[in-house]
C-alpha cells in the first residue's frame, strides 16, 4: 500500500485510495503531496501525479487541489492513454473511473469489517460496537 505523508501525518483516506488505484493501474504513476515550501506562487495545488518511467527522469503529469481527488483524476489518466479517443471514449473512461473508486471503497470497507471480526473473535469477553453486543 502506498502511504503519502503530509507535515501533519497521513493524508485523508480519499487521497490514499487514489494513490493506491494509480499504483494498481500503472506502477510508474505516483500521487505526491507537495509541501507548501516547495510550491511556487502560481501553483497552490497541494497534490501532484508524477510519472516515474524506468531509466528516465521523473516528471509531473498534473497538479490537483484536494477537492479534485476523485474519479476525474483517474479519468484524465485513462484519457491520456486514449490520445486519439472520441467523446464516447472519454465518457466511458470517466464512468470506469467512478466504478473503480466505488469498488476500492467497498474493498476498504470489507477489509475493515474483516479486521474487526478477527479482533472481536479474539476477545475473551463481550464486545459492544456501534450499539451491537458481540459474545
Amino acid at each position: 500500500m502506498t502511504v503519502i505523508l503530509s507535515e501533519s501525518g497521513a493524508l485523508p483516506v480519499k487521497a490514499q485510495r487514489i494513490a493506491e488505484i494509480l499504483q494498481d493501474y500503472d506502477p510508474t504513476l505516483e500521487l505526491r503531496w507537495i509541501p507548501p515550501k516547495d510550491r511556487n506562487s502560481f501553483d497552490i495545488k497541494p497534490f501532484a501525479v508524477w510519472h516515474n518511467p524506468v531509466g528516465l527522469p521523473s516528471y509531473m503529469v498534473m497538479t490537483l487541489k484536494e477537492d479534485e481527488l476523485d474519479h476525474r483524476v483517474l479519468a484524465a489518466i485513462f484519457n491520456a492513454n486514449n490520445n486519439n479517443g472520441n467523446v464516447l471514449d472519454r465518457l466511458e473512461a470517466e464512468e470506469a473511473a467512478k466504478k473503480l473508486i466505488k469498488y476500492k471503497e467497498e474493498l476498504d470497507l470489507q477489509e475493515e469489517r474483516r479486521e474487526f471480526a478477527i479482533w472481536a473473535l479474539r476477545q475473551n469477553k463481550t464486545v459492544r460496537h456501534n450499539g451491537v453486543v458481540y459474545k
